[in-house]
């Protein structure tokens, strides 16, 4: 076991500097390291806080790319091993209007799923974005931040002395009487 890990080590380690030495071979031509076709100048390119550069158009290219497969959660820098991300702010500066909307919705989509997970639950109510904390157990009352009031357990509007199934039968009546 000991023998396979120093042979992958040894691997990575041959990678890396494989890497280093093609960077080495294009920095000193001001070009960018992932299409070695554009040059790095201060008017077509891109550094994050980490100070690596990039030509616009790959930094376009890469973040329009990871948000169109839906792919946000993990935009970093383009360089090799570099933990740095790219914040919202510069993500809106590169990218087209229609691709930062795209991203916005991406963004809450998964803040969503984060706070399902913590056992938050959407507002029932109709184009309410609010999220409520419920924890199994406890009064299903609850109120979203925009004051609507709904059962956590069915979804509905509150119904004080009745158990969900009957209201959800009852609602299920009135919405096929609401079609005819």
């Amino acid at each position: 076991m000991s023998k396979l890990k120093t042979i992958n080590e040894k691997q990575i380690m041959l990678k890396k500097e494989f890497i280093k030495q093609l960077e080495n071979q294009f920095t000193d031509d001001n070009l960018c390291i992932i299409c070695y076709v554009n040059e790095i100048s201060p008017e077509f390119s891109l550094s994050l806080n980490c100070k690596h550069l990039f030509c616009k158009n790959c930094v376009k290219h890469y973040l329009e790319t990871r948000i169109n497969e839906g792919h946000i959660s993990n935009l970093k820098c383009l360089y090799a091993g570099c933990k740095q991300t790219f914040n919202e702010k510069f993500i809106q500066k590169v990218v087209d209007r229609n691709i930062f909307h795209r991203y916005l919705v991406c963004k809450n989509r998964e803040e969503s799923k984060n706070l399902l997970q913590k056992g938050f639950i959407p507002c029932s109510f109709p184009d309410c974005q609010e999220m409520v904390l419920y924890k199994n157990g406890n009064n299903p009352l609850v109120f979203c931040v925009k004051k609507h009031r709904f059962c956590a357990i069915c979804k509905e509007g509150w119904h004080k002395n009745l158990d969900c199934k009957n209201v959800n039968s009852i609602y299920k009546n009135f919405r096929k009487i609401l079609r005819m």
